[in-house]
């Protein structure tokens, strides 16, 4: 990693890419040192990073201010609607990105399995990390269940 000065700021040269720091943690990708293709999947692959860490820390901190809107936001399907985007304009591939879809629809309901232990806290004690992990180990299950469902449906 080499830092430079760029327009009287720093700037770090990443695998070509350069990211500005003008106010941390705040940046901006000012623009690609090489046109190689690879330079260019890098640039999308730094926007989508970066729109979607966006829309977590904006639910993050709006979960301190607004608990209630902060949950009706995080609940809408905007990592479906940012990756099913983002996966189109990347391959330009219409069925790839119709199964997708179709995955994620069935994946949605399944993917509430996480959430069951959370309901039933009081009888785990309110235990935080036990509701977290009984819900992890309820997806793993979760996701045979969703290959099982798209084997016999599509």
């Amino acid at each position: 990693m080499r830092i430079d000065r760029v327009y009287g700021h720093h700037a770090y040269i990443v695998q070509g890419m350069v990211l500005s720091f003008l106010q941390p943690p705040f940046f901006v990708l000012l623009y690609c040192h090489t046109t190689s293709k690879k330079a260019g999947h890098n640039m999308i692959w730094f926007i989508k990073i970066f729109t979607a860490a966006g829309v977590i820390a904006l639910s993050s901190w709006l979960a301190g201010k607004r608990p209630e809107l902060a949950g009706f936001i995080i609940a809408l399907p905007l990592a479906s609607l940012l990756a099913l985007a983002f996966a189109h304009v990347e391959h330009g591939n219409a069925q790839n990105s119709i199964t997708f879809a179709r995955s994620i629809l069935i994946a949605v309901p399944v993917s509430w399995l996480f959430f069951a232990p959370f309901f039933f806290s009081a009888k785990l004690g309110d235990n935080f990390w036990l509701c977290y992990v009984i819900g992890l180990v309820l997806l793993g299950g979760g996701y045979f269940i969703h290959k099982l469902i798209l084997a016999y449906f599509f």
